[in-house]
């Protein structure tokens, strides 16, 4: 038996591709160029307080020209720099940059000082200013959040109370209070940078509306206590022999401290 079979010939596949119109050419175009242009807008946006982070390291610069070292306040060995080899071409080129920092004057008193902006958040006039406690050299200790802008203003004598924890031994040792940004996830409450540079004998005179009068007295109860006081102790004695080798075998140990936002909390828990 015989199969007679009809093969259909292909049809010749066109070797050229369509052409795109001129009108969809540039749609895509304008695509292409305003998609990334948005997202990096957007993102610039939501990342916008990284200009004052930036601002960090100039104040370290200073330090380190004024022949203070690598710290963030005179007095207090607390590593603020996340970018160790910009920071020491910055210092190389310090000259230049000379005029991007401003000298602000500080007041004649030995006072802490509220950033204006952050005192507005508890209703306190922008001349509020208790004294610092009397061992303090420092002649003003402004707290504020802004430790680029604000450490770039500072005369270097002078002592600025972090609000996030980043230049401070013992906001860094907080629980954490915020999941947001890194370095931004440790709002120290007022109470703990009263307790921590205000005179003592000034502490009746704190509005209730920026601390409650309890928080301050156990705050400053609490920085005496147990495996807290060795903290300031750490970054603040003299850097001798002895003081080397507790900073160097303890700091495992401190690593692992975690102190109660709230100071009732931590004075049951350090002072008990």
């Amino acid at each position: 038996m015989t199969f007679l079979v009809a093969i259909r010939p292909a049809r010749e596949a066109s070797s050229a591709p369509k052409a795109v119109s001129p009108c969809t050419r540039r749609r895509l175009d304008l695509a292409a160029t305003a998609g990334p242009t948005v997202f990096l807008a957007a993102m610039g946006w939501n990342r916008r307080w990284m200009a004052d982070d930036g601002l960090i390291l100039t104040r370290v610069v200073r330090q380190v020209v004024a022949g203070n070292g690598p710290v963030y306040n005179v007095g207090e060995r607390v590593e603020t720099s996340t970018g160790t080899a910009w920071q020491w071409l910055l210092v190389a080129v310090h000259s230049q940059m000379h005029g991007l920092l401003i000298a602000a004057r500080a007041d004649e008193r030995h006072v802490l000082m509220l950033d204006p902006r952050y005192g507005e958040v508890f209703g306190l006039a922008p001349d509020f200013a208790p004294p610092l406690r009397p061992d303090l050299e420092n002649r003003v200790a402004p707290v504020t959040g802004k430790m680029g802008a604000g450490g770039a203003m500072m005369p270097l004598d002078g002592l600025l109370a972090d609000v996030w924890g980043l230049s401070s031994t013992i906001g860094a040792h907080l629980d954490q209070t915020n999941f947001a940004a890194a370095g931004h996830q440790k709002l120290m409450p007022p109470a703990w940078n009263i307790a921590l540079y205000v005179d003592p004998a000034a502490f009746p005179s704190v509005p209730p509306a920026l601390a409650d009068p309890e928080q301050v007295q156990v705050a400053h109860r609490v920085l005496v206590c147990g495996d807290v006081r060795e903290l300031p102790e750490s970054v603040t004695e003299p850097m001798d022999f002895d003081r080397f080798g507790k900073n160097l075998t303890c700091s495992y140990q401190r690593t692992s401290i975690r102190i109660p936002v709230n100071a009732v909390e931590a004075v049951r828990k350090f002072c008990a």
